[in-house]
């Protein structure tokens, strides 16, 4: 258990860490049907420096299994989207409800 906290830390400590899990998160979208609650590549490259950081923030957090990834065929170009995974949606909630008990 301990292992998994660490290594959640350990992607949060990251710059851009928890910017980029609120991006995909986007409590505003939470009442819209699940197949619209994921975020395009192009719409959170931004969040990263580089897009080598990305792919690897977005990695890790593939290997933690909070975010999924899917590539579309509906567009000529194929575009990848990311969403979080139930687990992921948790994990965001329970550092809303931490940040809210610290302030």
């Amino acid at each position: 258990m301990l292992d998994n906290i660490e290594r959640l830390a350990k992607y949060l400590n990251h710059k851009n860490g928890i910017d980029l899990l609120k991006e995909i998160y986007e409590p505003d979208k939470r009442d819209l049907p699940e197949e619209d609650m994921s975020m395009r590549y192009s719409e959170i490259k931004e969040i990263a420096n580089t897009e080598v950081t990305l792919k690897r923030r977005l990695d890790e957090l593939k290997e933690m299994g909070l975010v999924e990834r899917e590539t579309l065929d509906e567009e000529k170009f194929r575009p990848t989207v990311y969403r979080l995974t139930h687990k992921g949606e948790e994990v965001v909630e329970k550092l809303i409800e931490l940040d809210e008990i610290l302030k």
